[in-house]
């Protein structure tokens, strides 16, 4: 959809769920990490509802799942405009716009408004963000002239005239075929005239025929279109000449430069129907995609290096967790050759770090006596995306986890033990096929995972050097320590003696705790 401006900003506020389904009658409380105490009950309505309570590497900010009986007008504005831009016909008037039955429902409709043949709606978000995850579960309408989109635009156009801003359609369709969506980024540094890249997504399903999840991913080096997570479209390094917050706009245009106008074959009303509409954020802590299942290409969330002959994939042929697992072989160019993955999260020195993940050889896909081997690294940086080998890189750690030795056909688990050495932001865990020669075979990785945690402080040292001693009561004594009452006192005393674990040097390669923890058994196709 082409640019334009609505007025204001003003401070989105909580929704609350959807009802809770008549088949869960019992409630209990249970603690979870990012909620804090949680009823049962929510948890297991969220799939039912088609709403994803957790996804690896991202954060939700808000969640509206329409299940009051009018707008959240302190979430989304509610359009009353008479003319929009691409000569479209409608007028977009709130009247066109209902909540009930746990929907939104946008209704275009053959009644003349103003200067205008037909009326419809549009709502879009009074924040803005920069950066994120949008996704918006919807049933589209049909018919010559319908235009439904979910899309991001900056909200001041004066400043960003479009599309220096840059415009993100996380789905437009037309009805005369609703057997396809397309995604698209515009920009350029003129304004007026689109650098454009997009894609269509078709399977075969009618997208008027039943809810469907839209999402987009929002990242500084890369956008990424979804449907019912599937993965169809990716825009590396998107270029936004003025760099501007975007908000999420929902509407149904009735006519214009792209649909045409409705004809004799157009029933009315139409409804665009949307179940709910969620933004999350980036979960630096965390990574994305840790099991290689998350549809379309497979290494979403993983930088990837090396892929010359599509030898970086994730493949089905062996999988521990879920139904996919990374592949890894070499490149056959005749030389040395290094191909992998790498994915980083956001740490702070001192934190304790344990990066995990499993390793398969199939017999079929040997690399027996052969001198290919697969690396798992565990790497710092004292900035986040820094050079391997550049001056922002710390050091890292290495461990072989399989190699022309490795037992075939059976999952082996894999472990690095380490501290976040000082002025690190970023650890990265990475997988480096390294093919020496022209051996062919293959390594299967999944079930990675990389989690930095705070260390518990030993009781009573209060100077922080490891040891319960007397320069902690010292320093306990001068009222220097976090705790100077006497129950500090007490801690001191009964823990006297007490000495923490020594702890690891990072990144020296003898630092780190190197494990291979063992056996897995045969290969699970599904675990979960």
């Amino acid at each position: 959809m082409l640019g334009f401006q609505l007025n204001s900003y003003r401070v989105c506020q909580a929704v609350i769920g959807k009802n809770l389904p008549p088949r869960l009658t019992t409630m209990s409380v249970v603690p979870n990490r990012r909620w804090g105490v949680v009823a049962l009950w929510a948890l297991l309505a969220w799939p039912a509802l088609g709403l994803d309570p957790n996804i690896s590497g991202w954060d939700r900010v808000w969640v509206d799942p329409f299940n009051g009986s009018s707008v959240n007008t302190g979430r989304w504005e509610v359009a009353d405009r008479e003319f929009s831009p691409n000569n479209e016909l409608q007028y977009y008037h709130p009247d066109q716009v209902s909540v009930g039955n746990g929907q939104l429902t946008i209704t275009a409709s053959n009644q003349p408004l103003g200067a205008q043949p037909y009326r419809s709606g549009l709502i879009r978000t009074w924040q803005e963000h920069r950066y994120g995850r949008w996704e918006v579960r919807a049933d589209l309408p049909f018919g010559k002239g319908m235009w439904p989109a979910i899309w991001l635009l900056p909200r001041d156009l004066g400043t960003a005239p479009w599309p220096t801003g840059g415009e993100i359609d996380i789905m437009e369709n037309v009805g005369n075929d609703t057997f396809f969506v397309k995604g698209s980024y515009h920009y350029n540094w003129t304004p007026g005239s689109p650098i454009t890249s997009n894609a269509d997504y078709r399977t075969g399903e009618d997208f008027a025929a039943g809810m469907h999840d839209y999402a987009v991913e929002w990242d500084p080096d890369q956008l990424r279109f979804y449907v019912d997570d599937n993965l169809y479209h990716v825009v590396d390094n998107p270029i936004q000449p003025q760099e501007q917050p975007m908000s999420l706009i929902i509407n149904l245009a009735v006519g214009g430069d792209w649909p045409g106008s409705p004809d004799g074959s157009t029933q009315f009303p139409q409804t665009f129907d949307i179940d709910h509409a969620i933004y999350w954020t980036r979960d630096e802590t965390e990574l994305i995609n840790p099991d290689f299942d998350r549809s379309g290409w497979g290494l979403n969330g993983w930088d990837v290096f090396g892929n010359e002959i599509d030898n970086v994939t994730a493949q089905t042929e062996a999988a521990l967790d879920g139904t996919h697992a990374l592949k890894l072989f070499g490149q056959f160019n005749g030389s040395q050759n290094y191909s992998g993955v790498a994915q980083g999260i956001a740490v702070t020195p001192g934190q304790d770090i344990v990066a995990e993940a499993n390793a398969f050889v199939r017999s079929e896909d040997s690399i027996f006596a052969t001198d290919n081997e697969v690396l798992m690294k565990l790497e710092y940086y004292r900035v986040f995306d820094g050079l391997h080998g550049g001056a922002d890189f710390l050091g890292e750690e290495v461990l072989p986890i399989a190699d022309g030795s490795t037992v075939e056909d059976v999952w082996a688990s894999h472990q690095i033990i380490g501290v976040v050495p000082d002025d690190a932001v970023e650890a990265r865990v990475s997988f480096l096929f390294n093919q020496p020669g022209t051996a062919g075979g293959a390594v299967h990785v999944d079930a990675v995972s990389l989690l930095a945690t705070d260390p518990i402080p030993l009781s009573g040292d209060y100077n922080g050097d490891g040891v319960v001693d007397a320069a902690d009561y010292t320093t306990w004594r001068d009222g220097d320590s976090v705790d100077g009452s006497p129950a500090g006192y007490t801690r001191w005393a009964s823990n006297y003696g007490a000495v923490d674990d020594a702890p690891l040097a990072v990144p020296e390669p003898a630092g780190a705790v190197l494990l291979t923890l063992g056996l897995l058994g045969p290969v699970s196709r599904r675990r979960r």
